[in-house]
């Protein structure tokens, strides 16, 4: 909305919005970045049926649906979206990869990046939960991590309901190994205190001959659980990927927790087999 939306339609009333501006918004977003246009697109037709319904003129059509509207100037978006997978290494490199990267972590503590990177590699878990996760999420004792459900106080964590992550001996390890700041309540900072960035995550793989990026370690561990065996539930679990619905999901509170921390101890083995003891 702010960067798209905003420098067309920031100064117009809701009433005065026409097809051609919603247009003018899309167009150009509409081949490149297609699910963006197409979230945009989503976003604009409720804030204006919510605009048009306070308005006045509440029998004005509303310019930014779909249907009957935009299909006729636009293609749809299942035609234009491709999937862009995103780069992973095989399982069997992981061993050489986990090498490399604590390599970089020398001296100690020299390194917050490729320290949050391993955890996150070996906790299967997304990029920005893990550079933004909190102190208040971790139980060392339990060895687990929460990760909450997003919300203006815990942004950026994507996801829509606090979700376990247990948590092997070397994640446990990793966490200890990080400075608690004062005034700071998150886990992972750079050494000046500020936020790790995705970016920086994302570069640390290709910096040490690797083609993969932050994200590309949950296939990684999806790849390797199912070559070994693991279940269909286990290995969706781990990544925090609902597998169960209606009755079921009733009946599944635990979500599989003690499967799971055998799988993480047995992927985190695997993982760290050529990394010299410390």
């Amino acid at each position: 909305m702010r960067d798209y939306a905003l420098p067309v339609l920031g100064n117009k009333a809701v009433i005065e919005i026409q097809v051609e501006d919603i247009l003018k918004v899309l167009k150009p977003l509409w081949g490149e970045k297609s699910q963006t246009a197409s979230r945009l697109q989503g976003y604009l037709e409720a804030i204006i049926a919510k605009g048009l319904h306070g308005a006045r003129a509440t029998n004005q059509p509303n310019p930014a649906v779909w249907k009957n509207n935009l299909e006729f100037s636009l293609k749809s978006p299942d035609k234009v979206h491709t999937v862009k997978h995103h780069p992973s290494i095989g399982w069997e490199q992981l061993p050489k990869f986990m090498k490399e990267l604590y390599s970089l972590n020398k001296p100690k503590g020299s390194r917050p990046d490729a320290q949050c990177l391993a955890f996150a590699a070996l906790c299967g878990t997304r990029s920005s939960a893990t550079r933004l996760m909190e102190w208040d999420e971790v139980d060392l004792k339990k060895e687990v991590w929460t990760v909450p459900p997003t919300s203006d106080k815990k942004p950026k964590r994507k996801s829509k309901q606090s979700w376990p992550i247990p948590l092997s001996r070397e994640a446990i390890r990793i966490l200890e190994a990080q400075p608690k700041e004062k005034g700071s309540t998150r886990v992972f900072s750079t050494l000046n205190g500020g936020e790790i960035y995705d970016n920086a995550l994302s570069s640390l793989p290709r910096a040490i001959g690797f083609e993969a990026v932050a994200h590309g370690f949950r296939s990684t561990l999806q790849n390797w659980a199912k070559a070994h065996g693991y279940s269909k539930d286990e290995r969706e679990l781990s990544l925090q990927h609902k597998v169960m619905t209606g009755t079921e999901a009733a009946y599944d509170n635990e979500k599989l927790i003690p499967q799971r921390k055998k799988l993480m101890d047995k992927y985190t083995s695997f993982a760290m087999s050529e990394v010299s003891k410390r």
